[in-house]
This record gives structure tokens, sequence and C-alpha cells, in this order.
């Protein structure tokens, strides 16, 4: 069994420190011992953080995904393909890899080629084709097709994510937006099984 200890979370705004479902999960993953690297855009905000192992790389330019304006024209499949001769060449850095929202699994799903590793997305913001179209939701869609999970908030959002991102709904872990307020419900080691932690590891 592959042990994960080095994990990958892109979001392109970068706002950990004012979501705190964002910031519990960095500081449960501090917590058990993972090095964390948390890579997003340069934001005129608070985007220090004193968690233990946790790195917070910061870019002036855009997540790689933003500089191909044709993203939503040219079948994500080819960037996958380029992407494939390049994993050749490169040492293995990350175990896993969570890309948040529409932007971070576009671009989790191209890394995750490059580091040999798997991907999962956490949605925070649900884009609707009605609202946005068909072209604009083709590559988030195909970046889905592979993700080990998906994360977000309540049954009633697991039920538009999975619709709008052809997510199977056995794929889509519910979590609460965020505090630590504690709430009865039934036990569950969906992230404990796709992760690979001990089920006697709490995850916060």
């Amino acid at each position: 069994m592959t042990i994960i200890k080095n994990i990958l979370i892109i979001h392109n705004e970068g706002n950990f420190n004012s979501n705190p479902t964002l910031y519990s999960l960095l500081e449960s993953l501090s917590r058990n011992g993972y090095v964390v690297t948390f890579l997003c855009s340069k934001q005129d905000i608070d985007q220090t953080t004193t968690l233990k192992n946790i790195s917070i790389r910061k870019t002036n330019k855009y997540l790689a995904i933003r500089k191909y304006k044709f993203i939503s024209v040219i079948p994500l499949e080819i960037l996958y393909y380029i992407y494939s001769f390049f994993s050749v060449i490169i040492n293995k850095k990350y175990d896993f890899i969570i890309g948040i929202d529409r932007d971070g699994v576009i671009e989790a799903s191209l890394l995750s080629i490059l580091y040999r590793c798997k991907y999962g997305l956490w949605s925070f913001e649900i884009m609707f084709e009605d609202e946005t179209s068909r072209f604009f939701k083709r590559p988030e869609r195909t970046a889905c097709q592979n993700v080990t999970f998906a994360i977000t908030q309540g049954h009633k959002r697991a039920e538009l994510l999975s619709k709008e991102n052809n997510i199977h709904l056995k794929q889509i872990f519910n979590i609460p937006v965020a505090g630590r307020k504690s709430e009865l419900l039934e036990r569950n080691y969906f992230l404990h099984n796709s992760l690979n932690i001990h089920k006697e590891r709490k995850i916060a």
C-alpha cells in the first residue's frame, strides 16, 4: 500500500485564512504529519501560515490553466497527451493532488500526469452549464472523469455537482461548511480509503 505523504493543493484564490473549511483541512493535514504545498495566485490578502509542513507557493502569474485561452475549445485530452511526454523526465514529487473548484481540478488533472499520481476535487462553487456554456464546462467535466473523489457541502450540492460534472454520487463526500461544530453522522471511511489513511486515524 502506497503511503501518501506529499500533497499538492491548487486553489487560484488562495484565501485559506478566511475560509474555515480550507484552513481546517490544512490544519488537519499538518497535525497528521503530511507535507503540503499550497499553490495559489498572489492576492492582496493574508496568505501566510505558521502551520507545520505547510508551504505556500504564490505566483504573480495565473495558474497554468489560465494561460490556455483555448481550453474550452480544444479537447483537454490533447494537453494530457502532451503532458504525458514530459512525465518521464520529472521526478515524482507529490503523492496526491487536490484541485479546488473548476480551475483547480483542471490544473490537477494535468499535473497528475506529470507527477504520476491521483487527484481529487474539492468543490466550493458549482458552475452551471445554463449560466456559462457547454464549451466552458467541457474541460472541467473531462478533468472530473478521473477524480478519485470529490468533496462538497451537503446532499443537494452533491446531486448538483454529480449532474453538472458527471461525477458518480458514490464518489462525492459531503463535508459541511466549516467550523468544527459537532454533528452526528454515520461513520464513513471514504477519505481514509481514498488517501490510504489508517481507519484509526482521525480526519478533522
